[in-house]
Order: C-alpha cells, then structure tokens, then sequence
C-alpha cells in the first residue's frame, strides 16, 4: 500500500520538476506572436525549429554533473537563439532582444 501511495505522489510531483528545471532565459517566440508581428510562414519556421531543438535536447547524452548540464543547456539556447534570429525581421529581432532582456531581469528578481 505504502509503494502505491508512493508511485501515486511520484507520478504528480515528477511533471512539476521538471517543467520548474527547464526555466530559460530565452523565450519561446512562438507565445509572443502579436508582439513580434510574426507571419504564418515564420510561425511555421519556428514551430520546426522548436521541435527540433526540443528532440535534440532529450537525445544529449545525459551530464555528469549540474555544472556540466548547465553548460550543454547553455550551448543549445545559444544555437537556438542563432536559428530564432535567421526567421526574424530586423525590427522583429530588435524586440526579441527586449523580450530576452525583461525575462533576464524578471529572473533575477526571484
């Protein structure tokens, strides 16, 4: 009975972890379609470009240590933030700077 209980409180607080870890500095463009003006064409683009970091992301060889995992989650925000820019207007990635610079700030303040 105590391992069903167990099992049962696993399986609820496992979802709310792992949403809290994957926190980043960059948002997700694609929630910010009206601020950005971005067109179908682009929310297709990046639509693609997210699931494919996504998949990328879960088949990393796992970190040996929390310093490590930084580092690769670092790098892949990096490469995905170079891909982001590639879809985006002039005008646009001037407003995606200001969104990375609030949320930036947003963070530091928690």
């Amino acid at each position: 009975m105590r391992n069903i209980v167990f099992i049962i409180i696993l399986m609820v607080m496992l979802p709310m972890a792992t949403q809290a870890k994957g926190k980043s500095p960059i948002p997700d463009v694609r929630k910010h379609k009206t601020e950005l003006q971005l067109t179908t064409e682009q929310m297709n683009r990046l639509n693609t470009l997210y699931t494919n970091f996504e998949a990328r992301a879960k088949l990393q060889a796992p970190a040996e240590n929390r310093k490590e995992q930084l580092l690769q989650k670092m790098e892949l925000n990096k490469e995905m933030r170079k891909e982001v820019l590639k879809v985006l207007t002039p005008k646009q990635r001037k407003a995606y700077f200001q969104l990375i610079q609030s949320k930036r700030a947003q963070q530091k303040i928690k």
